[in-house]
């Protein structure tokens, strides 16, 4: 079972989170609880701890924010409710993610880090082909795996057409596999992943389209008209390498700029 610290100002809340949620049934030890910035470092610094809730405000919330960004930057994070319903969610949400950080089903090692990339990219592609329609699962998502995209600024989604798609697919005897590895190379190798303060997220959607979304980190600076300006450069130059190294052509069909985070979640396939 997972150890979990719950640091909150309020001690009445965390008492009652602890006694009234039934932690065993849903995979997890009765919470630590501490009730100050000092007493939450102390458990962190002492304990073996699996995820943090936070809800504390004042100084002491700020103190143990850059506490948890800098001395912890890959702890798992969640929300922490006053209705033990909607925590107990929360929480049954949170297993799954866990799960799959201390997976140790196959022959090659992810650290903690790693799986969380993976999980998060997983999360973008099916935003990208609309097979997710509740952003507070995306929102609590984002916060457990310490995401820097920003929630709140303008995204950037291209269209792109891949014309000789079906014939890249198809010249291999798995097009699911081979699908699943373009999708890869152009994350990881074409597109990458964060690029000036810019996290491009993709997803081959079929034999021809491909989705492309630009998300600011958090705190950028740049404003929207040189955001978008960095970013079609970076679409341009990232084809000239597929074409170099691929040999498909890929061209922008359409250009959307959605208005947040919400509203790339909100999409759906035409």
């Amino acid at each position: 079972m997972y150890k979990l610290l719950l640091a909150v100002d309020n001690e009445q809340l965390g008492n009652d989170l602890y006694e009234k949620i039934n932690w065993h049934a849903i995979g997890f030890h009765h919470p630590y609880l501490a009730y100050n910035e000092q007493e939450a470092v102390e458990a962190l610094e002492s304990k073996v701890i699996d995820a943090v809730g936070v809800r504390m405000g004042g100084a002491d919330g700020k103190k143990l924010s850059r506490y948890l960004r800098y001395g912890r930057p890959s702890m798992p994070l969640f929300g922490v409710e006053e209705d033990s319903e909607k925590q107990t969610e929360i929480m049954v949400e949170l297993r799954r993610i866990l799960d799959k950080l201390h997976a140790d089903d196959s022959d090659e090692y992810y650290d903690t880090e790693t799986v969380m990339t993976m999980i998060r990219d997983d999360l973008t592609h099916q935003m990208l082909c609309g097979d997710i329609d509740d952003y507070g699962r995306v929102e609590r998502t984002l916060d457990y795996l310490r995401s820097r995209l920003s929630k709140e600024d303008k995204v950037i989604l291209y269209d792109i057409d891949m014309p000789q798609g079906e014939i890249y697919m198809w010249e291999h005897n798995n097009p699911e596999e081979r699908r699943g590895r373009l999708e890869s190379a152009l994350r990881n190798n074409f597109f990458g992943r964060y690029v000036d303060d810019a996290y491009y997220a993709v997803a081959v959607v079929n034999l021809r389209h491909i989705r492309l979304a630009v998300i600011p980190a958090e705190g950028t600076d740049s404003d929207e008209e040189d955001f978008r300006r960095r970013a079609d450069a970076h679409v341009k130059d990232s084809f000239e390498m597929v074409k170099n190294y691929l040999d498909l052509d890929m061209h922008v069909e359409k250009v959307t700029e959605l208005e947040n985070l919400r509203a790339l979640t909100a999409l759906r396939l035409g």
